[in-house]
């Protein structure tokens, strides 16, 4: 008996390649950087970290004693931990059939995943930092100028070191013209003034974009 050979008969027949597998672009969390690590031993599920105030120092004379008692003032954060996990099947027949190693893809894609989660609860905390005092608004460009206002802040506040700043690379242009024009209104003359906001925008950039 002749068998007719049709479309779907052949691309069966057909020999596929599988190419290395690509990966979704993700950003590279950067508040994971910004926090303080505690680690745990075994059993544990909480930390209790403890928070002093201030002492108040007092004029005194010679024969006179000191009847003011001074308060540690101790508060306790208390920190406790939440599990995060991810459930991931692999099959027998795809693990057999995948060229490349699928525990490494699969491994990868968790990490990324956990990372994303991470950086987005960290995010989310924004709105309760200051005790809750707003310092800026949506829909306003961060400029050189609000960075100054914010630095005053944290300096008046004695907010302790080291400071760090999280900014949308995709705003930073306008933080980069905002240097610009604020040092050719301070230096005046227009050449003086091109020179150093250049110098100032290339080192700004510099992450971001390649200058011909």
């Amino acid at each position: 008996m002749v068998q007719t050979a049709t479309t779907g008969n052949l691309a069966s027949a057909q020999r596929i390649v599988i190419e290395q597998a690509r990966y979704t672009a993700e950003h590279n969390a950067p508040m994971l950087k910004l926090v303080e690590k505690f680690k745990l031993n075994k059993g544990e599920k909480q930390v209790d970290v403890p928070k002093v105030g201030q002492f108040t120092a007092t004029s005194v004379g010679d024969g006179v004693d000191i009847t003011d008692e001074q308060d540690i003032g101790m508060t306790i954060t208390t920190l406790t931990t939440a599990e995060v996990g991810l459930k991931i099947i692999l099959t027998d027949k795809l693990v057999r059939q995948m060229q490349e190693d699928t525990m490494k893809i699969v491994g990868r894609q968790a990490g990324d995943a956990m990372a994303r989660k991470k950086d987005n609860d960290l995010t989310a905390l924004f709105g309760s930092l200051n005790g809750g005092t707003d310092l800026g608004s949506a829909g306003f460009d961060m400029e050189l100028g609000n960075y100054a206002v914010l630095v005053n802040f944290m300096r008046v506040s004695n907010a302790p070191k080291p400071w760090q700043v999280v900014h949308h690379p995709g705003a930073f242009t306008q933080f980069a013209g905002s240097t610009f024009g604020m040092v050719g209104s301070v230096l005046g003359p227009p050449t003086t003034a091109s020179v150093v906001g250049g110098a100032i925008m290339d080192k700004q950039l510099q992450d971001f974009y390649q200058l011909s």
